[in-house]
C-alpha cells in the first residue's frame, strides 16, 4: 500500500516551499519523515522540479493543481519521454498532493484516462538497453588494458565487476572495502546483503590494480576522477555510472541512439547467465531480485515478464 504520511511540522512554511522548483532535498525529507530512500527523494524532485517548471512557463498552479494542468503537463511530456517517465510524475505529483492535504489532481478521471491513452500510445516505445556482453568486457581491455591513466582502470574494473556480480548501480556507488572477503581457497568475493559473489582471478587482478593505483585501502572502492586525474573522496553516483558505461559505448563505436546504460551489465549478465542453461528462478537468486520480471524481460520472454510484474504488484499492495 501507499505510504502514508501525516505533517507534523509548520504546514504552510512546507506548502509555500513546493510552489517553486526545490533547491535540496530537505523539504521532501521533511514531507515523507524519512520514509524513502535518497536515490528516490532525488528521483522525486526532478519530477516535482518539471511540474512545477511547466506550471510557470504556463502561468498554472502547482499546489494545488488542477486536474487540467496536470493533463497538460503529462502530454506536452509525452512529447520526449517514455510512459514510465509519465507515470513517475503522476505518482511524485499525487505524492506531494495527498501529503500536504490537498486533492489529488492525478486520481481524477480526466488524468486517469490520459494516462490510459498514452499507455496505449506508447506501449512500444520502451526499449531494453543494449546488453554489456563479455566480448565487449574484452575488446574494452584490449584498448585499456595498458593504459596508465587511473580513470581507464577504474572504468575497466567497474565494467568487470558490474558484468561478472550483476551489481546494480546503487550497489555499486556504496561498495566498501568492508564488502571484500576472501574464503580459504584464495577466491575474493564481494558481500552484498549476505550474499557472497565470487570475482575471477581476472576481474580481481584489475580491481586490484585500481586500488593500488588509487590508493585505495579502506573506505569507498569506487570514487569520482576530477578531470586532473585527482581520485576524491566523494562517491560515484547513478550519473557516473551512466557516463562509464556511454563511454565504453564510444569506445566500441556503438551508435549514439542506443549506448550501453548502467542496466546493460544486468541484462548481458542475465543472458549470458541462460546460455550456461540456468532458469529463471536461479538467474533471479543470483541477481538478487525480489521478483523474476526484470530476468525474464531481458530475456525476451514478454508474457512471463508482464505476470510477474503484476503478481509483485499485487504482493506490494497486499502489505
Amino acid at each position: 500500500m501507499a505510504k502514508q504520511v501525516q505533517i507534523t511540522t509548520d504546514s504552510p512554511a512546507l506548502f509555500a516551499l513546493f510552489t517553486r522548483p526545490l533547491e535540496d532535498l530537505a523539504p521532501l525529507q521533511t514531507l515523507t519523515q524519512g520514509e524513502y530512500a535518497k536515490n528516490s527523494l532525488l528521483a522525486m524532485r526532478k519530477d516535482w522540479n518539471h511540474f512545477v517548471e511547466y506550471c510557470q512557463l504556463n502561468s498554472r498552479c502547482p499546489l494545488p493543481a488542477e486536474p487540467n494542468t496536470v493533463k497538460l503537463f503529462l502530454l506536452q511530456m509525452s512529447q520526449a519521454r517514455k510512459f514510465a517517465s509519465l507515470r513517475r510524475y503522476s505518482l511524485t505529483i499525487a505524492r506531494v498532493h495527498r501529503y500536504l492535504g490537498q486533492i489529488d489532481p492525478v486520481a481524477h478521471r480526466e488524468v486517469h484516462y490520459t494516462l490510459q491513452s498514452l499507455r496505449g500510445d506508447k506501449k512500444d516505445d520502451a526499449t531494453q538497453a543494449r546488453p554489456f556482453h563479455a566480448k565487449h568486457l574484452k575488446a574494452l581491455y584490449r584498448q585499456l588494458g595498458e593504459s596508465e591513466l587511473v580513470k581507464d582502470q577504474r572504468d575497466l574494473a567497474i565494467w568487470a565487476v558490474m558484468f561478472e556480480t550483476l551489481l546494480k548501480r546503487s550497489e555499486l556507488c556504496e561498495l566498501t572495502c568492508a564488502n571484500l572477503a576472501e574464503d580459504d581457497d584464495g577466491t575474493l568475493f564481494i558481500e552484498i546483503d549476505q550474499h557472497y559473489l565470487p570475482l575471477t582471478q581476472e576481474t580481481r587482478a584489475q580491481l586490484e590494480y585500481w586500488l593500488a593505483l588509487a590508493g585505495i585501502s579502506d573506505g569507498l572502492l569506487f570514487r569520482s576522477i576530477d578531470r586532473h586525474s585527482n581520485v576524491a573522496q566523494s562517491p560515484m553516483d547513478h550519473s557516473s555510472i551512466y557516463r562509464v558505461f556511454r563511454r565504453a559505448s564510444q569506445l566500441l563505436g556503438f551508435d549514439h541512439k542506443n549506448p550501453f546504460s548502467g542496466q546493460s551489465s544486468r541484462v548481458g549478465a542475465t543472458q549470458a547467465l541462460a546460455k550456461t542453461g540456468l532458469n529463471l528462478d536461479q538467474i533471479q537468486k543470483i541477481g538478487r531480485w525480489k521478483s523474476a520480471a526484470m530476468p525474464a524481460q531481458y530475456l525476451g520472454k514478454k508474457v512471463k515478464s508482464e505476470r510477474e510484474k503484476a503478481k509483485f504488484k499485487r504482493q506490494k499492495d497486499l502489505n
